[in-house]
């Protein structure tokens, strides 16, 4: 005998006058549940901190736009532009060396796809802040990389590697460019391997077939991995940190400072919302680009 249960994956539906209405199953409802308690409340949450004065007793006392008068400084300009500017020189050029690089796993056998895999997953199961403090270690005066460059004439003997804003931009990349390889293998695995025969076929050129046969099919991917990127590299804070100098601090940087330093809870939150709108409007951005791309 079948019986119901709550959390059936099937519809069910009552009678409102002589038209039935199918209720969402639990499928949906579930996870919007999730949605809700782990993304909407908090959100609601922080913007309402985001309007307390600086000195109120509790974060649900007062209400005034000063948090919001002081995102016009100076300081927290710089550190949005760096971060955008972050976000965007890390989005692109991962996608330029990860997208070849997937490519190749795409055209390797079952067993060495296998085993880049794991190597890729290990990458990325790697703490930020261990990556960081490698990197810092990496770039320091006392080791091979600074000697190279310094006896090829590419940095002064008074130069520094670290801190720096290519120093940050080095590390960051390091992380998004195997989390950008695993985003666009699926696409590349299951393109049609008859385009890209019927191209060669026709006498195009490989790299000819790459542009014109292979991008294009994974444009999608392609659009994906590029808002992904972003906002992966625009919330970078351990980086930046550690590696960057004060002028190269990113937004993330600087509500660490707002909440553990100054104690300024408030200036936090309109900090944070501040984020989730520049991070939603470069991904709008990004996505425009790549569907007008695919339009065109």
């Amino acid at each position: 005998m079948e019986t119901d249960s709550l959390f059936s994956l099937r519809p069910t539906s009552i009678r409102v006058g002589a038209n039935p209405v199918r209720l969402p199953s639990a499928s949906i409802v579930l996870p919007g549940l999730v949605l809700l308690v782990a993304f909407v409340i908090p959100l609601v949450l922080l913007l309402r901190a985001s309007f307390a004065p600086s000195d109120a007793p509790q974060l649900w006392v007062g209400f005034t736009l000063d948090q919001y008068h002081a995102l016009g400084a100076s300081v927290v300009i710089r550190a949005t532009w760096n971060a955008v500017y972050l976000a965007i020189v890390v989005s692109f050029a991962a996608l330029v060396i990860a997208y070849p690089l997937a490519w190749l796993l795409a055209q390797m056998g079952r067993r060495a796809q296998t085993l880049w895999l794991i190597l890729i997953l290990t990458t990325l199961s790697l703490s930020d802040v261990l990556v960081t403090f490698s990197w810092q270690v990496l770039l320091s005066r006392n080791l091979w990389l600074y000697r190279m460059l310094r006896a090829a004439g590419m940095t002064g003997a008074s130069a520094s590697l670290v801190p720096s804003f290519g120093a940050a931009v080095c590390c960051v990349l390091y992380v998004a460019i195997p989390f950008s390889v695993m985003i666009l293998y699926p696409a590349l695995s299951r393109l049609d391997r008859q385009w890209v025969e019927a191209a060669r076929t026709m006498g195009a050129k490989p790299w000819r077939v790459f542009v014109s046969v292979v991008i294009p099919c994974t444009s999608s991917a392609i659009g994906i991995t590029l808002i992904l990127d972003c906002m992966l590299t625009f919330g970078a804070y351990v980086m930046p940190l550690v590696l960057g100098r004060p002028r190269d601090w990113t937004l993330a940087v600087l509500i660490s400072d707002a909440a553990l330093n100054t104690d300024n809870l408030p200036g936090a939150a309109a900090l944070s919302v501040l984020m989730l709108a520049v991070t939603g409007a470069l991904a709008v951005v990004v996505w425009k680009l790549t569907r007008a791309r695919r339009l065109a």
